[in-house]
């Protein structure tokens, strides 16, 4: 099980760096709490549902969205610092950004539809 978290562990910087402008987290904080979700996912994973890899990394931005929802839900109670609503407001601009260029590679992609 280490070994198997070991190997993921870039896998969960990279995740962690997916999700920096998480408002009011640093991203040391970030990586902590994808670091944790893939030790707790190498604890419950089955090997004969599939591949660990993929398992761990659907935890951890499931774990690490859940971060986000949670801060959403307090903006729209109105309960964001000043500074965590700019962060947070530039978040979602970063979010369509990717969510455009995701669309846009997909035309170019081959056997996709232009």
């Amino acid at each position: 099980m280490e070994e198997r978290v070991n190997q993921l562990l870039p896998l969960a910087t990279n995740i962690a760096r997916e999700f920096d402008n998480i408002p009011g987290l640093p991203h040391a904080e970030i990586e902590l709490a994808a670091h944790e979700v893939l030790a707790h996912a190498a604890r419950l994973f089955d090997p004969a549902k599939g591949d660990f890899a993929a398992y761990a990394a659907r935890a951890m931005r499931n774990s690490l969205r859940e971060l986000l929802e949670e801060l959403a839900a307090k903006n729209t109670e109105g309960n964001l610092s000043s500074e965590e609503r700019e962060e947070y407001a530039g978040y979602v601009r970063a979010n369509k950004f990717v969510a455009v260029l995701r669309r846009e590679a997909k035309k170019f992609k081959p056997g996709s539809a232009a």
